[in-house]
């Protein structure tokens, strides 16, 4: 500005140094606050709403130290976070690693070949059909047809009669009597018809598209709440990413986009190319913890069609309509979605198990193992919803998100299974490329007790329905089966059998065979609302004892409803929820006795020894 002041009137150069700098100087602020606000990074701060008893950290440690039956364990003080003494939190080195092994082997190698050359197949007959429809009828025919002429012809008739009886099943089910219709209106009330403030008012929503902008999964509303916010969300996910193109002309993204926080809600985004994944929260959970829910709602649509497959077409047609393929389907993402938030397991990526005899147990196992056809690879009882055995390979093994997905197609309610049910499912943390063949079916006329065969043959019906009835029947024989089904009526755990007055509510996970146990709330905190504030109170907890960057030891928390303590060793994680009044005294001895009761109880409650056999 001053290289031409010599030509204008100092007159003319004083008025607009006047005029200029008091409304450029603060638009240039407001903009640069404006940004720096949008973009700050979000802190979790806790605070503690009343004055706590008085809780000397050095006793504490030195007694939960000195009962601990972890001779590894060792606590630092500076690792204990008080949130009523305002401890500075200090960074210690985490020792834990995740169980188990990535299991892409032979068992699964045949199946995974002939998914590529189905996929391979598809693309190919597509090139030469123009019409974009016929190019989806022929998906949909490859997915449900998928060894169409390789059976014999009566077996073939047999399985069409098993197709028909399923599809009359699912029209009874759509079809059927008038309570659990109104049930399902009720439902689908609850998921797409909504108005947009109803929408808006919703705490938490999960919405999946892909990365050309095509609808294909909300958890509330239709296909108009994404339509409408699609541009958005590339535009968000675009703007923050940054590609790099290789000497091999490979393109590899440099920046991606976790999460950010605006208002009241966080936006927390899972990229998994083709397919968009966001989690839009106002429940104040943390971003660590939203992703990995993000992660399940990935892995249940992956489990409906592989992850090669969805690669391979949206590859050859990024404008495909993946919700031809997941038609059907929906009821099984919609109970995984609620059921993210009230299922420990989820966040603690363990298996929950019936507490019964462990002699009852193995017995189960021994019986499956002889009867077990050379097709089975895996095999799971489970009663109510919760593990009771489990068979497999040797230097085999399912990871307990995969068998999270597979008590959530159990514990679907729409589901009304008489007979049995033939299907492919896909674990993803198996082999995300092939499916595993699955038989479900019911033992009991209640159907509290299930079995899983699951194998890498897609023609092993027959034989799979022969070792169900095999097993059936042994169960029923040796009365097995009516332990079972005894111990799937009891209720989970009640909090009394403890006989701590001032504990409230537990949840211990064993770490070697990540499996977890929740206590039954008693009343008055049975009622859902106060399940999930000590629900929340637990997903903290384990977020500060997990935290990448200064994962804790012990936790303590005192508010005006709960006080909790969690502690985490590397045999187990424990979170105890008591009065809020509870003594320093009080909350030493309770933790202890609830120690000591869970390890003499463990045979019990967990699954110590899975029945494996070599593979020929």
């Amino acid at each position: 500005f001053l290289l031409f002041s010599s030509s204008l009137p100092s007159s003319l150069l004083l008025f607009l140094l006047i005029f200029i700098s008091p409304f450029s100087l603060p638009c240039f602020c407001s903009l640069i606050g404006k940004r720096l606000t949008v973009f700050k990074p979000f802190k979790l701060v806790l605070m503690s709403s009343q004055s706590p008893p008085e809780l000397d950290r050095k006793d504490l440690l030195d007694t939960l130290e000195a009962h601990s039956n972890d001779p590894n364990l060792t606590i630092d003080a500076d690792s204990v976070f008080f949130d009523n003494d305002a401890i500075d939190e200090v960074d210690r080195e985490s020792s834990s690693s995740e169980n188990g092994e990535n299991i892409l082997g032979d068992l699964v190698e045949a199946d995974k070949t002939n998914v590529d050359a189905k996929v391979k197949e598809e693309v190919e007959e597509d090139d030469e059909d123009e019409d974009e429809e016929e190019f989806h009828d022929a998906q949909d025919h490859e997915m449900t047809n998928s060894n169409e002429g390789e059976e014999e012809e009566k077996p073939s008739k047999r399985m069409d009669d098993g197709n028909k009886e399923e599809k009359e099943e699912k029209n009874k089910h759509s079809n059927g009597n008038e309570e659990v219709e109104e049930e399902e209106e009720e439902g689908d009330n609850d998921h797409h018809e909504m108005s947009e403030h109803e929408w808006v008012q919703k705490d938490k929503h999960f919405i999946v598209l892909s990365d050309a902008g095509k609808p294909i999964f909300t958890r509330f509303g239709g296909d108009d709440s994404i339509v409408t916010r699609a541009g958005v969300i590339q535009a968000l996910i675009s703007f923050v990413e940054e590609e790099k193109v290789s000497s091999k002309g490979d393109v590899a993204s440099m920046n991606e986009l976790k999460w950010f926080k605006a208002g009241d809600f966080q936006f927390v985004f899972l990229i998994r190319k083709p397919l968009y994944l966001l989690s839009v929260s106002k429940t104040q959970e943390p971003p660590t913890l939203l992703h990995s829910q993000l992660t399940y709602v990935y892995n249940q649509i992956v489990s409906i069609t592989t992850l090669n497959h969805i690669t391979q077409v949206f590859r050859r047609h990024p404008s495909y309509d993946l919700r031809r393929q997941l038609a059907g389907m929906e009821k099984f993402t919609y109970h995984l979605m609620d059921s993210l938030d009230t299922e420990y397991g989820f966040f603690l990526n363990s298996v929950s198990c019936l507490p019964i005899e462990q002699q009852t147990r193995d017995k189960v196992g021994n019986i499956m193992q002889s009867c077990r056809h050379k097709h089975v690879a895996f095999g799971l009882v489970i009663a109510n919803g919760r593990l009771v055995t489990f068979m497999r390979p040797k230097k085999y093994n399912l990871f307990p998100q995969d068998i999270l997905l597979l008590l959530n197609f159990v514990r679907t309610p729409s589901q009304s299974f008489e007979g049995f049910t033939w299907v492919p499912i896909c674990l993803p943390k198996f082999n995300s490329s092939g499916f595993l063949h699955c038989h479900m079916s019911y033992l009991d006329p209640d159907h509290k007790v299930c079995l899983l065969l699951l194998s890498t043959n897609p023609n092993s019906f027959y034989d799979l329905n022969r070792t169900q009835e095999s097993i059936q029947s042994s169960l029923v024989e040796t009365k097995l089966l009516g332990k079972i089904i005894d111990a799937a009526r009891k209720p989970q755990v009640p909090i009394d059998v403890v006989h701590l007055e001032s504990l409230r509510h537990f949840v211990y996970k064993h770490k070697k065979t990540a499996q977890y146990l929740a206590s039954q709330p008693q009343p008055p905190f049975d009622q859902p609302q106060e399940q999930k504030k000590i629900f929340r109170l637990c997903q903290e907890a384990h977020h500060k004892l997990n935290n990448k960057q200064r994962p804790l030891v012990l936790f303590f928390k005192s508010t005006s409803e709960h006080t909790i303590l969690a502690w985490t060793t590397s045999m187990f994680e424990l979170y105890a929820v008591m009065d809020p009044l509870t003594t320093k005294q009080g909350v030493i001895e309770a933790v202890l006795r609830l120690l000591r009761w869970l390890k003499r109880e463990e045979a019990k409650i967990f699954m110590l020894n899975s029945q494996s056999f070599q593979l020929k």
